[in-house]
């Protein structure tokens, strides 16, 4: 029911078309209280390599909802805006190429802030799928 909201569908349409395809791994992504931060990432497709091209145009959308108002306290997304334009390494050290700077050093040169993505019951947030995240404790 929640992704045939005309409002998201709207949304969903202008970006990716008309025919665009939910994909399979639509889930509830739950944090127990007092989980550790996770690491600055961008999801992998399924299939291809981590380190295949990136897609500079929303060919894949994230979709996040929050069912309840969301506080910082609460652990919610923090996204690098603009970030889908960056290639980059995990901060996780074994997620190291080796070659690659620290994920903090790479971060400090780019032109972005961290942005926690916080708000009422029935937030909803549609982000290009390339775009840097990560979980709050």
């Amino acid at each position: 029911a929640f992704f045939e909201s005309p409002h998201l569908v709207a949304t969903l349409t202008r970006l990716l078309g008309p025919e665009y395809r939910l994909h399979p791994h639509c889930r509830g992504h739950l944090r127990k209280r007092g989980a550790k931060t996770s690491m600055w990432h961008v999801d992998a497709y399924k299939g291809l390599p981590w380190c295949s091209g990136r897609l500079h145009e929303p060919h894949w959308c994230m979709v996040m909802y929050y069912p309840q108002d969301t506080t910082p306290e609460m652990g919610p997304t923090q996204l690098l805006p603009g970030t889908q334009f960056y290639r980059g390494d995990s901060d996780r050290a074994h997620y190291s190429r080796g070659h690659i700077p620290s994920f903090g050093e790479q971060l400090a040169g780019w032109a972005t802030c961290v942005h926690t993505v916080t708000g009422p019951a029935g937030t909803v947030v549609v982000m290009h799928y390339d775009l840097w995240h990560r979980a709050l404790a």
